[in-house]
C-alpha cells in the first residue's frame, strides 16, 4: 500500500483566533480543546463564544464541514475530531488551541484521513512533534512527519463505511452510558435540590470544613521510568472514572516522597485542576499510585458526608457555576487549591445520603457493565483500525459479530457468513464456563431471536450430542 506524508494531501491548515476581553455568554461557537470530545465528535455541555462582528473579521480557523480539528497543545494534544454533515452550527470557528485541516478530495476522503489520525498508530506520529514541557504542544510541522497509508479511493471508501458502523455502536453505548449519568443526577436533584439554590435549606458549609486534607500533586515533573509506581495526571479523569490506560511510572522512592505530603487512598476525590477543568472522580482502587500537581486530592470526613453523595455534588452543574463566578469576566485556564477548598456544600440527613446511596450503587452497577462493554467494543475499533490500515482487513467478515446484533435480521443475514453463526451459537452455550457468553441482556435475547430465524430458514439445525447427552445447535450438518 502506497504511503505519503499528510501534508501532501492537505488543501488548508489553520488555527483559530479568540477575541480580547474575557469570555461572553452568547455569539458565535468557538472551539477549543474542552469542546472536543474522546469520541470523535464534540461536547457541547460547555460552549464558549466569540462576537459576530469578530467571526466575521476572521480570517483564519472558520469551520467548515468535513474538516478534521486537532487539538494542538495541551494535556489533550492530538485528540481529533470530524466535522460531520449535520454539524449543527452553521457559523462556527476554532481558536488559538485547535487546528483545522481540509483535505484534498482528489487524493483521500477525510473521513478516512480523520480514522488514520485517530488511530493509535496515527496519535503517536501526531505526538512525534510534540515538544515543550509545562503546556507543550505540537507545531505546524507536524503535518511532515505523519505518514499516512493510501490506499485507492474505492477501498478508502469500503474502509471508512466499517469504520462509520463501529463507531456508530459505540456511541449508541456510551449515548445509553450519558443517560444513566443524567438520570444519577435527576435523582440526586430530585432528593436533595439545586446545589446553586439550596432550595431545601440544607446547612451549607466550604469543603474544606469537612475535609481533613485538600491538597495537590507534585509541582516537579518526576523521572519517568518503564515501569514502578503509576503516576497519572488529570487527563486521566473524567466523568467519575480513573483511565489507567495511558499513565507514566516513577520509582518507589519518589513516590514515597511525594505520597508523604498527598497520599490518594481508597474512596477519596480526585479533582482535574487543569485541562478539562472540575472533573472529580472517586477512587475506585486500593493499590499505591501518585498524582501531579494537575490533580487535587479531598480527603473528606464521612461521619459527616457519604462518597456517593460527594461525588455526585462535585459532579453537578452547581460546582461548574460557582467556578464561573468566582471568576466572572475570565476564562479559567487553572483551578488553584483556594478554589476548590471554597465550593459550598449542603450537607443533608445523613440519612437521606444513605437512602441516595443505595440508588447510587444501583446505577454504578449497571454502568459498570455499560463501561466494560464500551471498552470491548474500543478493542475491536482500535483492531478493525489496525487491520484497515496495513491493508490486511477481510472486507467480507470485518464487521465484529456485537456490531450485527445492533442491527435488524435483514442486516445479519446480509453481513454474515457460518463463522459469525458459529460464533452466535457458542456466545449462547449456557455452559456457565462460557468465557465467550453475552452479559449485556438486549444482546442475549436479540441473538436468541436471530437464532430463531436461523432454524427457520434452515440455516443452523439441532443434533443430539452424545457426550453431553443434549440438544445442540450446529452449521456444521448443513451442506
Amino acid at each position: 500500500m502506497e504511503t505519503i506524508e499528510l501534508s501532501r494531501i492537505i488543501e488548508e491548515l489553520e488555527s483559530g483566533s479568540r477575541e480580547k476581553g474575557g469570555s461572553i455568554q452568547s455569539g458565535i461557537i468557538s472551539i477549543g480543546g474542552t469542546q472536543i470530545s474522546d469520541n470523535g465528535g464534540f461536547k457541547w455541555d460547555k460552549k464558549e463564544f466569540i462576537s459576530e462582528n469578530f467571526y466575521l473579521k476572521m480570517r483564519t480557523g472558520k469551520v467548515q464541514k468535513q474538516d478534521i480539528l486537532i487539538v494542538k497543545d495541551g494535556a489533550t494534544t492530538g485528540k481529533t475530531s470530524f466535522v460531520e454533515e449535520d454539524f449543527p452550527f452553521k457559523d462556527c470557528a476554532i481558536n488559538e488551541h485547535v487546528f483545522r485541516i481540509q483535505i484534498n478530495k482528489n487524493y483521500a476522503n477525510p473521513k478516512f484521513v480523520f480514522y488514520f489520525l485517530r488511530s493509535p498508530n496515527g496519535q503517536q506520529q501526531i505526538l512525534n512533534d510534540f515538544r515543550g514541557a509545562t503546556v507543550g504542544g505540537i507545531s505546524r510541522a507536524f503535518v511532515d512527519k505523519v505518514i499516512i497509508p493510501l490506499p485507492d479511493l474505492e477501498i478508502q471508501n469500503k474502509i471508512v463505511t466499517i469504520l462509520d458502523k463501529a463507531k456508530a455502536i459505540l456511541d449508541k453505548r456510551e449515548a445509553t452510558l450519558q443517560k444513566y449519568e443524567e438520570l444519577l443526577m435527576a435523582i440526586f436533584l430530585e432528593m436533595f435540590g439545586d446545589p446553586v439554590k439550596n432550595d431545601k435549606s440544607w446547612e451549607q458549609v466550604e469543603l474544606t470544613e469537612i475535609c481533613t486534607k485538600i491538597t495537590d500533586g507534585t509541582h516537579k515533573t518526576p523521572n519517568y521510568l518503564s515501569k514502578g509506581v503509576k503516576f497519572i495526571s488529570a487527563k486521566n479523569v473524567k466523568k467519575n472514572t480513573i483511565s489507567w490506560s495511558d499513565i507514566k511510572y516513577i520509582s518507589e522512592s519518589e513516590s514515597n516522597l511525594i505520597n508523604s505530603r498527598c497520599n490518594p487512598e481508597f474512596e477519596d476525590i480526585l479533582l482535574t485542576k487543569s485541562g478539562s477543568l472540575g472533573q472529580p472522580a472517586l477512587i475506585d482502587v486500593n493499590f499505591k499510585f501518585t498524582l501531579f500537581e494537575s490533580l487535587a486530592l479531598i480527603k473528606y470526613n464521612r461521619s459527616k458526608v457519604l462518597p456517593s453523595f460527594l461525588i455526585t455534588y462535585l459532579m453537578s452543574d452547581g460546582v461548574s457555576y460557582f467556578f464561573r463566578q468566582r471568576h466572572k469576566g475570565v476564562t479559567i485556564k487553572h483551578l488553584h487549591l483556594v478554589d476548590i477548598k471554597s465550593i459550598p456544600v449542603y450537607l443533608p440527613p445523613f440519612e437521606l445520603q444513605s437512602e441516595f446511596g443505595e440508588k447510587y450503587a444501583n446505577i454504578k452497577s449497571i454502568k459498570k457493565n455499560l463501561e466494560v462493554s464500551i471498552e470491548k467494543l474500543k478493542l475491536i475499533q482500535n483492531a478493525l483500525s489496525q487491520l484497515a490500515f496495513k491493508g490486511e482487513l477481510d472486507f467480507n467478515t470485518a464487521v465484529d459479530l456485537e456490531m450485527l446484533l445492533e442491527n435488524d435480521y435483514t442486516f445479519f443475514k446480509e453481513n454474515s457468513n457460518k463463522e459469525t453463526i458459529k460464533l452466535l451459537l457458542k456466545r449462547l452455550d449456557k455452559d456457565e464456563l462460557n468465557d465467550n457468553k453475552f452479559y449485556d441482556q438486549r444482546l442475549y435475547d436479540k441473538a436468541k431471536e436471530f437464532v430463531f430465524e436461523l432454524l427457520k430458514e434452515d440455516k443452523i439445525k439441532q443434533v443430539f450430542d452424545n457426550d453431553s447427552k443434549r440438544v445442540k445447535l450446529t452449521v456444521d450438518e448443513i451442506t
